[in-house]
């Protein structure tokens, strides 16, 4: 059995990332199209944390944490875009991308992570609906947050990294 490892993102997978990313939204309901634009963009920031799953030398997922800005608070980050291969989803990947980058927020000192996604997915690991805070556009119940400290801000409108704005409308 093949062994899932998850490592920061390098120039050299950015080809594989874009098109995994472009492949795993390209049947999801709620994506806007152009989310492997979004994380291109994010890894050239360079103001990103970028991680991928590799399974023997083949990227099976990455996963991008960014900056975000709320007024009266500092150090939140959002989770996004996220994305398995199809054929392997349902197999721990983003499960384990996930519980890596939080533990890496965690000790860089992040307050929290917000993320617009699938509450029956993210509510496991902790990330709350209703907190008060709101990315406008977003439906309530798709916009979670999961605050890493008591102290975290208790409401206020989230901006995420420029790099989105390629799923503007």
């Amino acid at each position: 059995m093949s062994t899932v490892i998850v490592r920061d993102q390098t120039q050299a997978d950015c080809a594989a990332v874009f098109d995994l990313v472009q492949e795993a939204f390209s049947t999801m309901k709620y994506a806007c199209g152009r989310e492997q634009i979004v994380a291109s963009r994010l890894f050239e920031s360079g103001e990103a944390v970028m991680l991928v799953a590799e399974d023997q030398g083949v990227i099976v997922g990455q996963a991008s944490f960014s900056r975000v800005k709320i007024q009266g608070a500092e150090q939140w980050w959002g989770l996004g875009p996220i994305a398995t291969t199809p054929s392997r989803q349902r197999q721990g990947i983003a499960r384990k991308m996930l519980e890596t980058g939080l533990a890496r927020l965690r000790t860089m000192g992040a307050a929290g992570c917000v993320l617009v996604g699938d509450p029956a997915f993210y509510m496991r690991f902790g990330f709350l609906q209703g907190t008060g805070l709101y990315f406008e556009g977003v439906p309530a119940e798709n916009f979670l947050a999961l605050p890493f400290t008591t102290a975290s801000v208790s409401s206020g409108q989230v901006h995420f990294h420029a790099a989105f704005d390629a799923c503007a409308p």
